[in-house]
Order: C-alpha cells, then sequence, then structure tokens
C-alpha cells in the first residue's frame, strides 16, 4: 500500500499544469472525461484487490492517463506516464516507443527544463479515444448507466 502513495505521490509531483495545450469544455468533452476518470478510478481498485500480477495493460493506462491530462490542461513526463502503467520504467518506456512509432502519442522537450521529456497524444489519437468514450456512453444510456456518472 505504501508503494501505491508513493506512486502517487511521484506522479502527482511530475505533473505540471500546461495552458498551452488544448482542453475540453463542450458536454460531450465532460462526459468523455468523466468516463475515462471512472475507469481509472476501476482500474486501481481492480488492481488492489485482485492484484495488479493478474492484469497489465500498460498501453491503455497510459493512453487513459494521457487523455486525462489532455482534458485537464496538463502535461506529463515520460516518468509520470509510465508510472500510470505500474510496470518497470524499462517496460513503460518500451510501450511508450510503441505508442510512439504507432503514431499515438509524441515526446518533446521541456524548454524550461532540458532534462525533462513531456508525452502527450496526438490528434488521432484523441478522437481514437472519444470514439471509444462515445461508444461506451450510448451503451450505458441505453442500460440507465449514464445519469449515475455524467451529471454535472
Amino acid at each position: 500500500m505504501n508503494e501505491i502513495i508513493r506512486r502517487q505521490q511521484v506522479r502527482s509531483a511530475q505533473t505540471i499544469n500546461a495552458s498551452e495545450t488544448l482542453g475540453m469544455n463542450t458536454d460531450a468533452d465532460i462526459r468523455r472525461l468523466t468516463t475515462a476518470k471512472a475507469w481509472m478510478k476501476a482500474r486501481a481498485v481492480r488492481n488492489k484487490v485482485l492484484g495488479l500480477h493478474l492484469f497489465a495493460e500498460p498501453a491503455w493506462d497510459m493512453l487513459l492517463a494521457l487523455y486525462i491530462a489532455h482534458g485537464e490542461f496538463r502535461m506529463l513526463s515520460v516518468s509520470a506516464v509510465v508510472s500510470y502503467a505500474n510496470v518497470p520504467s524499462t517496460t513503460g518506456l518500451r510501450w511508450l516507443t510503441k505508442l510512439e512509432d504507432s503514431g499515438m502519442i509524441s515526446r518533446r522537450t521541456d524548454l524550461k527544463d532540458g532534462r525533462r521529456i513531456f508525452v502527450q497524444m496526438l490528434p488521432e489519437a484523441i478522437e481514437s479515444m472519444e470514439t471509444i468514450f462515445d461508444q461506451v456512453g450510448e451503451s450505458d444510456a441505453r442500460l440507465g448507466l449514464s445519469r449515475l456518472y455524467f451529471q454535472r
């Protein structure tokens, strides 16, 4: 449990505000962001109860974190993104490279601190995530679930 808390503290310390990124502001954007946060929370609960050793989707965890950061006008450093994946650093870096090679993310050097590199989702990946969240939202609405967590 202390390791999880430590990772969250490190993650928070490595996340900075970045007003130059595009954020979200429509009702649809807010619903998507709420869905992404709910999924991230559900995954954290699942991992806590059943254990990290049973589940590993580092790329998906990274994409969720990056999508949420995008919606909250934040940029994430490489180390912050890797920490969301709950895998060793070398594994996380390998997955970041796969995401970059597939055209979903880009890395850029921090202009204020050349030692830090930021990661952000590219527009096509954001659109893909939005498609996923929209389709899940439609399914939830048909089941009557959307009213539970899409209230403003």
